[in-house]
């Protein structure tokens, strides 16, 4: 019976030991990943105050006018920009010292994954 219980006690101890030793360290934090950075805010076009006008085909609801919002909005001087799958157009305002042309609206909204939508100039 001293030896089983001895075998015990030997066996507590190197469980606390090892606990001791590794349990017992705190884990560090791990570091947040670096967030994007986000797109410039911009915000709704009326078919009014629109400087661009494109014709954009393959919209079928409100998260492909999204789909083509958040493209057209990631072009350097656009201030705002308005899809609509039911006018089948996109209405883009923007900035005074913009530089970008149709042929990059263009392009960025053809270069939406899924090659789902096809844009060209209406004005």
């Amino acid at each position: 019976m001293l030896t089983t219980l001895t075998r015990l006690s030997f066996v507590v101890l190197l469980i606390t030991a090892t606990l001791a030793l590794n349990g017992c360290k705190k884990e560090e934090p791990k570091p947040e990943p670096p967030k994007p950075a986000a797109a410039a805010a911009v915000h709704p076009v009326s078919a009014d105050e629109a400087d661009k006008v494109l014709i954009v085909t393959g919209m079928t609801c409100s998260g492909c006018e999204g789909s083509v919002n958040r493209a057209i909005a990631a072009l350097p001087g656009v201030e705002g920009v308005s899809a609509s799958h039911v006018d089948k157009k996109a209405y883009i305002k923007l900035a005074a010292d913009a530089s970008v042309t149709d042929e990059q609206l263009i392009a960025a909204i053809n270069a939406v994954p899924g090659d789902r939508f096809k844009a060209s100039a209406a004005n």
